[in-house]
C-alpha cells in the first residue's frame, strides 16, 4: 500500500490512500517495483510505503517514508542573511515556514561550505512562523539584546557564514533538499545590513531575488523588500485629497514602483513650481511603501491652502531606468 502522508502526521489517514498493490517474494529476495506521479505542479509531499505479509511476526516496521520537494518549490525557506554583521554583533540566519501543515525539523539539516548543522531533537515549525539560526548560546543572548522585540524559536549550531560567499543548502530529514542559496556580498547594497529575500516563491539562487534590508534588518518580520509580486507600472496616490487643515495636519503618499529597489525622491511644489519640501531625498526604497508629509515646509511652517504639486522620482536599481509619476493634491482651509 502507498500513500501521501498530506498533513506530515507519520500516518494514513482517510483520502491519503494512493494505490494498492499484491505481489509475492519469495525469502531471501531483494525486489523493486516502479511509482510514477506527475508532478507538473510545485509541491512538497512525504510518501508512506506499507507491506504487510500473513506471517509476518512484527508488524511495527512494515511503513517507511521518503519526501519529494519539486524543483524551485519552497515549502521552508532561507528568508534572511545576517552574513558580515557590524562589530561585535551575531551572525543569524532567518528561515521562514512557507508551507501549508507544521513540520516537525527533527533531523533536518542546514550546511555551508564547510560545516553542517544536525537538529536532533524536536521543533515543530507552524505555517507563517519564522526561525532564527545562531552559533553558539552566547550569539543567542547578544541575538536576544540586539532584537528584543522578537519573538520566535531560536536554533543554537548555525555554521560560521563567510562575509565574501558562501552556499547555505537546508534539507529534510530524508535527505531531500528543501531550499539553497550561494549568496555573495555584493548582492546587497550595504554588507551590514542583512541580505534579504525579495519573495519566497522565487529561486532563492537568483541575485535578483535579494537585497540589502532597508531597515538593517528585519528578523521575524516580513522583509522590508518583500514583493509578492512586482507592479507592472509607476502608481503614485495620496490620502486625503483634498485635505482640510481644520480636520487633519497630514497626508499618507504610498507609491508603487516596477523594480524591486530604487532611488527615490519626493518632492512637493506649489502651482508655480517652487519647491516646498523635499520629502525624500535620495533615499533607497522598495517597489511599494508609504510616506507621512505634515503638510509642513523646509522651515516647518504649515503651507497655506492651495494646490499642490507631488512629485515622485526614482532610479530602478537594476535597470537603471528613471521613472516618474506626478499628482496634484488640494490643501483647504484651516
Amino acid at each position: 500500500m502507498f500513500f501521501v502522508d498530506y498533513n506530515f502526521n507519520r500516518q494514513m489517514d482517510e483520502g491519503e490512500n494512493i494505490g494498492e498493490e499484491t505481489f509475492s517474494i519469495a525469502s531471501g529476495v531483494i525486489d523493486s517495483f516502479t511509482i510514477q506521479f506527475d508532478t507538473s505542479e510545485k509541491c512538497y509531499y512525504l510518501f508512506g510505503f506499507s507491506v504487510s505479509n500473513a506471517d509476518d511476526i512484527n508488524n511495527q516496521n512494515n511503513i517507511v517514508f521518503i519526501s519529494y520537494n519539486s524543483p524551485v518549490n519552497y515549502p521552508i525557506a532561507i528568508s534572511e542573511i545576517m552574513f558580515a554583521p557590524e562589530g561585535d554583533n551575531p551572525e543569524w540566519l532567518e528561515i521562514y515556514q512557507n508551507f501549508d501543515h507544521s513540520v516537525n525539523l527533527n533531523g533536518w539539516q542546514i550546511a555551508d561550505a564547510g560545516d553542517t548543522l544536525v537538529l536532533s531533537y524536536d521543533v515543530v515549525f507552524s505555517p507563517g512562523e519564522y526561525l532564527i539560526l545562531v552559533s553558539s548560546e552566547n550569539d543567542s543572548s547578544d541575538f536576544i539584546a540586539q532584537y528584543p522585540q522578537v519573538d520566535c524559536k531560536i536554533i543554537i549550531g548555525l555554521p560560521t557564514l563567510n562575509n565574501d560567499e558562501d552556499k547555505l543548502i537546508l534539507f529534510d530529514n530524508f535527505h531531500t533538499i528543501i531550499d539553497s542559496v550561494y549568496y555573495k556580498s555584493d548582492w546587497g547594497e550595504d554588507i551590514h545590513n542583512s541580505l534579504e529575500r525579495v519573495n519566497m516563491n522565487v529561486n532563492s539562487n537568483l541575485p535578483s531575488n535579494w537585497e540589502s534590508s532597508l531597515k538593517g534588518a528585519t528578523p521575524g518580520e516580513v522583509n522590508s523588500i518583500y514583493v509578492d509580486k512586482l507592479p507592472k507600472n509607476v502608481s503614485l496616490y495620496i490620502i486625503p485629497n483634498p485635505i482640510s487643515l481644520r480636520n487633519k495636519t497630514s497626508v499618507l503618499i504610498s507609491y508603487d514602483l516596477p523594480e524591486v529597489l530604487s532611488e527615490v525622491n519626493i518632492r512637493i511644489f506649489d502651482i508655480k513650481g517652487r519647491l516646498i519640501k523635499k520629502i525624500v531625498d535620495q533615499c533607497w526604497f522598495a517597489s511599494q511603501g508609504e510616506i507621512t508629509w505634515n503638510c509642513r515646509n523646509e522651515d516647518n511652517i504649515i503651507v497655506p491652502t492651495g494646490i499642490y504639486i507631488v512629485q515622485l522620482e526614482a532610479v530602478g536599481k537594476a535597470s537603471r531606468k528613471v521613472y516618474k509619476k506626478v499628482k496634484t493634491m488640494v490643501i483647504g482651509e484651516k
